[in-house]
């Protein structure tokens, strides 16, 4: 069963665009990216212990689907 759910977030170095159907034609149907930017670690440290000074407030937000269109029961901010 796929985990993936409307709104979330992928974070790759390379991706590759398999449209079969809808965009199968697009000029960037099939088309590889990649990345060759080096993450910066230097401060890794001193992110790590500004996250667990904070760690207490530091909590994920009930969401709701992006569009009414997905409303699975959720409630849309001013209706």
């Amino acid at each position: 069963m796929d985990q993936t759910n409307l709104g979330d977030v992928m974070v790759t170095r390379t991706a590759q665009f398999r449209c079969r159907s809808e965009f199968k034609d697009a000029p960037f149907a099939n088309t590889a990216y990649h990345s060759d930017f080096v993450i910066p670690t230097g401060q890794i440290s001193d992110a790590a212990a500004l996250i667990q000074l904070h760690a207490a407030q530091l909590t994920e937000p009930a969401m709701g689907p992006p569009t009414v269109r997905y409303s699975h029961g959720a409630v849309e901010p001013g209706l």
